[in-house]
């Protein structure tokens, strides 16, 4: 079973997300801040994370840094899931190297279509 890290402050988008990704097949683990970000990947490592941009403190793209720059968690895929969908927006995050992009609010099938196909890209 495939394990998704949601990091989201909305306790509403992380509900309906677990929830999602639970009754689809995938395990999940779920945190509130970038802060608690290294603590939660030494504890257990996931096959992707599912990264809000805007996150209190330490933001989506700075968490994305931190973890390109640590051998242990570069390869991990990092999905950007956010509300920020303007052009620069969604230009910056690819710029940044999130490996994909889910917009909010979510379509049920795009969701997990760029969940599976994200994970099977990092497998090649």
């Amino acid at each position: 079973m495939k394990h998704v890290l949601i990091v989201d402050d909305s306790p509403l988008n992380l509900t309906l997300t677990k929830d999602i990704l639970q009754s689809s097949g995938y395990e999940t683990s779920e945190i509130e801040c970038g802060e608690d970000l290294q603590a939660q990947l030494e504890k257990q490592r996931p096959d992707l994370v599912l990264m809000d941009i805007q996150l209190p403190g330490m933001s989506g793209f700075d968490c994305l840094k931190w973890m390109r720059a640590d051998a242990r968690y570069a390869a991990i895929p990092v999905v950007a899931f956010t509300a920020s969908v303007m052009q620069d927006d969604k230009q910056a995050i690819i710029d940044s190297g999130f490996n994909g992009l889910i917009e909010k609010p979510i379509g049920f099938k795009e969701f997990l279509n760029t969940i599976s196909s994200t994970l099977q890209n990092s497998l090649a």
